[in-house]
């Protein structure tokens, strides 16, 4: 093994990977015993500018939810996140990891084969339309206090910090999408600022139910015909997101005793400044 990559490793910051940080040397982060107290962990994790990063975790996605906050922190320079756990499985894993945990399990919709001596337990499944509604139900929960929200499933890993882009745009609601129109709403990573019409939006969003749909089809039918919230929205570069093809050097590509190999792309790391515009509806 290289020397130096072992080195480089034992001096990771505590943030990157709390899991690892030892009682005697980090013996309390701020956010830990707030697990049931989101104002006081929305006070403590937001940025200085009020924007703050959840994501839903069951038992089902630990090793994502390693590698989604190792690359997140130590790789984007990014760390206002807090983690929202699904069931009493999931809240007690996270807070064993020391992470920043928020118990969302009264943001859900009861599900018979999810409950303790049902056919189930919680990590089981890694996503039904029922718990996919706690999505909207948080960013309503977080846009009312204040603070703009980030929504991001645990499927990903960071090259670079996002926020320059999400912000910079200029949307309401700045999405990834699935394909070039902007209705197609991914409601896997979205940045919903907080304002009025964003409230509405999903506020009226609620109008559906589980049984009916996803809130991702939800998302896509309320921006693209609910006219009464006035909030915009739209596509974040696909490029940014993790398909490799996105980040292989043009021509690049060989074949090394039949293994595929290239070059990456190389991209600017350094997006930690950026200025806040405003685009109306569309």
């Amino acid at each position: 093994s290289d020397p130096m990559a072992l080195n480089a490793m034992s001096c990771l910051p505590s943030q990157a990977a709390p899991w690892l940080a030892s009682p005697s040397t980090v013996p309390h982060f701020p956010y830990e015993g707030l697990h049931e107290d989101l104002p006081a962990l929305l006070k403590v994790r937001a940025d200085p500018q009020g924007v703050v990063m959840l994501m839903m975790f069951n038992k089902f996605w630990i090793d994502h939810l390693h590698n989604f906050i190792f690359s997140m922190v130590q790789r984007a320079k990014f760390d206002n996140y807090i983690v929202a756990t699904m069931d009493s499985e999931a809240l007690a894993a996270c807070l064993q990891a020391r992470l920043p945990c928020f118990d969302a399990i009264g943001f859900a919709e009861f599900e018979e084969d999810l409950s303790v001596g049902a056919g189930g337990v919680g990590w089981v499944r890694k996503v039904t339309e029922a718990m996919s509604w706690i999505k909207p139900r948080l960013a309503l929960a977080v846009l009312e206090r204040g603070y703009h929200f980030i929504m991001s499933d645990l499927d990903m890993s960071f090259n670079f910090n996002p926020m320059r882009e999400m912000v910079e745009i200029g949307f309401d609601i700045a999405h990834q999408c699935d394909a070039k129109d902007k209705f197609s709403i991914n409601s896997g990573f979205y940045l919903a600022r907080s304002n009025a019409r964003n409230i509405r939006f999903f506020h009226n969003l609620m109008l559906f139910t589980p049984q009916e749909n996803s809130d991702q089809t939800a998302m896509k039918l309320f921006a693209r015909y609910d006219h009464t919230h006035g909030a915009s929205s739209g596509c974040l570069d696909r490029r940014s997101f993790n398909m490799k093809c996105y980040y292989k050097v043009g021509g690049s590509v060989v074949r090394d005793n039949g293994v595929e190999t290239f070059e990456w792309r190389e991209f600017p790391r350094e997006r930690s400044t950026f200025t806040w515009k405003d685009r109306k509806s569309v």
